[in-house]
């Protein structure tokens, strides 16, 4: 293969079918919501914004980098700054400058915390301040606009932080609210210190707080609790009493009271069952018509209107003060996705599969446009990993990998069976792979384990009748956690099989993954390279030329590595075989998918799914360009070709949250 110029494809991107829904974790809406209709969402597929009012979104995630945002919130003075903070889970705070269309991450002091709760001020546009609530370390405070934060964290007594609310009158009172995993606190300061209130929430698991729009004038505060339900105070949140009457569903995730709350005393309570409505300050309460989905967020606008975040169905709309809701979800995909199936014989069934965390699997038989669910014996599991056997038009076989161990289908998914893998239930199966002569020699590859590293980390495992006995080929890789395993596409002849392994960092090492390559099936292993990187996720492709050359390509972070060829670059004693490491897209691009061509032997083209688009490489990984025209969400977690690609050009794509695109590639350019 000689190499050529990347030449980017004119080839545009195109959704199949609707994929909208998910889980909704945060809403705010502008305060300038009457002109510009703006609203946020958080979700398990990042941010999400509307500039319709919440009747339809589209992805908000450049420079957004972590995966799970899971609260939101907007600058009082955002029609002039254009600032909102979104706080991801593990992966920090990030702000944005510009009404989000680009994010950048916020140090707080070093960390990078998982973030539960931010509240903003509603001066901010002239005191700069705004709190954050995080999963560990409690409270910090900003008084330079997220510029810089510092802890605040004294009185409390738990750093849990799960809610945080600011007096509509801060300016005046200093006062602000914290819900932490132990209790209810108050701020009279501005978070300097902060100290125990309502002696009646002692021991009830709050999970929630909002106030009255006239704090100042009625007191009024209300906090929702896991098991109790609803607790009110008129006095400032010194004095509270519980008033549940009519509330069937104790557990609430959220409330929010209505912008003109003097006057119609409305809330609305979020629970597990639905939202619930009072029209009395709480002293009652009815369930709301049209959703029975659990209510994770609330935000109240002008002239009756509510926006409600679900666990599933994403965002809900209600335009008559909570009393009746109905689906507002177009063009938002936040399902906790992470993997795409083509049909071997797709040219033929159109089929395509998804696994999500929380749904399981589904299938489409008519190229991605319908879904319908399957997995009869995979209730209430999480799947982490499904493969297709090669001749899966045949045999209708498939493996799935879950939290109880790997799982059979030979009824195309329709029903599964446990298979006696040895993984224990407490721990599960992590990934499974197939011999790519599967039909012939009924290899299935298994990465079993739940620990992360240490004598009790992940092993492999390996059958050799279809899945109905194994055995144990290698175990425990110097006690790291093995998080990518693929066989040769030659595996048949070479018996040769890669894995890729994680070490957490320490304080006296860096974190990093190891390429292993064995060439007998996985009984004995050699350590080919390792690469520094924060980044536990791998993922390796080998193209049809490998019996040849023996390329391989890793996608580590924002990188693509490869072998150096040649005797320089050979193993020696002592020293591993030498790698490059090209970068693909911006800094801190990550690459999560990596599919060698087809016709990779003619045209050296590779393609890359990352947390930015997709790219493509046609000179064998040397150089890579984008190839991202109107693919509106671009943080794909998986990509793949079409079986037939040599003839169709059909280049698969899942973004983050579920949505799946296709492209068709011009052969020409392909070959030119």
């Amino acid at each position: 293969m000689n190499p050529t110029p990347t030449k980017p494809l004119t080839g545009a991107w195109r959704p199949r079918g609707s994929h909208s829904g998910g889980t909704v974790t945060g809403l705010a809406l502008s305060p300038a919501f009457a002109g510009d209709k703006t609203v946020f969402a958080s979700t398990m597929a990042g941010i999400y914004r509307s500039l319709d009012g919440g009747k339809t979104w589209r992805p908000a995630n450049v420079g957004f980098t972590s995966p799970f945002a899971i609260c939101v919130a907007i600058s009082s003075n955002y029609a002039k700054d254009g600032i909102a903070f979104a706080g991801s889970r593990s992966g920090g705070l990030f702000q944005t400058f510009n009404g989000g269309d680009e994010w950048h991450p916020s140090e707080i002091w070093g960390g990078r915390e998982s973030v539960q709760a931010i509240a903003v001020s509603p001066g901010f546009g002239a005191d700069q301040t705004a709190l954050l609530g995080s999963e560990t370390a409690g409270v910090f405070r900003t008084t330079t606009g997220g510029k810089t934060w510092s802890a605040s964290n004294f009185g409390l007594l738990e750093l849990g932080v799960l809610a945080l609310a600011f007096s509509p009158t801060f300016d005046r009172d200093e006062t602000a609210f914290c819900v932490t995993t132990d209790g209810f606190y108050r701020t009279p300061n501005a978070g300097r210190a902060w100290r125990e209130s309502g002696p009646e929430l002692a021991g009830v698991s709050l999970q929630c707080v909002a106030l009255s729009p006239t704090f100042a004038d009625d007191g009024v505060v209300v906090v929702g609790s896991e098991d109790e339900g609803i607790y009110l105070s008129a006095d400032g949140g010194r004095k509270f009493r519980q008033s549940n009457k009519g509330l069937d569903d104790v557990c609430v995730n959220a409330v929010a009271l209505s912008p003109d709350f003097a006057r119609d005393r409305t809330i609305v309570a979020g629970t597990n069952a639905g939202p619930y409505v009072s029209r009395n300050g709480g002293a009652s309460w009815k369930r709301a018509d049209g959703v029975s989905d659990a209510v994770l967020a609330l935000a109240g606008g002008p002239a009756g209107l509510v926006l409600a975040g679900t666990a599933n169905v994403g965002v809900v709309r209600s335009e008559d003060g909570g009393e009746t809701w109905l689906p507002s979800s177009e063009g938002l995909a936040a399902r906790l996705f992470v993997q795409m199936v083509v049909s071997p014989d797709f040219g033929k069934d159109k089929t395509l599969f998804t696994v999500t965390l929380d749904q399981g699997i589904a299938v489409s038989s008519d190229g991605g446009e319908s879904w319908d669910s399957r997995g009869a014996g995979l209730d209430d599991q999480e799947v982490t990993s499904l493969v297709l056997s090669p001749d899966y038009a045949k045999d209708k076989t498939a493996f799935v990998a879950t939290n109880r161990g790997v799982f059979r289908s030979v009824d195309a998914c329709a029903t599964w069976s446990r298979l006696a893998s040895g993984a224990d239930e407490a721990e599960g199966a992590r990934a499974v792979s197939l011999s790519p002569a599967f039909d012939e020699d009924g290899m299935v590859f298994a990465v079993l384990g739940g620990q992360t590293e240490g004598p009790d980390t992940t092993s492999l495992v390996v059958s050799r009748d279809r899945g109905d006995t194994w055995e144990t080929v290698a175990e425990r890789f110097d006690r790291t956690e093995i998080v990518a395993i693929a066989c040769s596409p030659e595996y048949a002849t070479d018996r040769t099989v890669y894995a890729g392994t994680f070490r957490e960092g320490a304080v006296d090492r860096k974190a990093e993954v190891v390429i292993w390559r064995s060439e007998d099936g996985g009984k004995s292993w050699v350590p080919l390279t390792s690469h520094h990187t924060p980044g536990r996720w791998l993922t390796i492709t080998m193209p049809p030329t490998y019996a040849r050359d023996r390329a391989v390509f890793v996608g580590v972070q924002g990188a693509v590595l490869r072998p150096m060829a040649g005797p320089m670059a050979a193993p020696r004693p002592g020293r591993r075989q030498l790698w490059f490491a090209e970068r693909v897209g911006r800094p801190n691009t990550a690459v999560v998918s990596l599919v060698a061509s087809s016709t990779y032997v003619k045209d050296g083209t590779l393609y890359a799914g990352t947390s930015d688009g997709v790219y493509v490489s046609r000179n064998g990984g040397l150089t890579w360009s984008a190839l991202n025209d109107d693919l509106t969400n671009r943080a794909i977690v998986s990509l793949a070709l079409s079986p037939n690609f040599a003839k169709d050009g059909v280049l698969f794509a899942a973004s983050l949250g579920g949505a799946i695109w296709t492209l068709t590639e011009s052969r020409a350019e392909a070959k030119a």
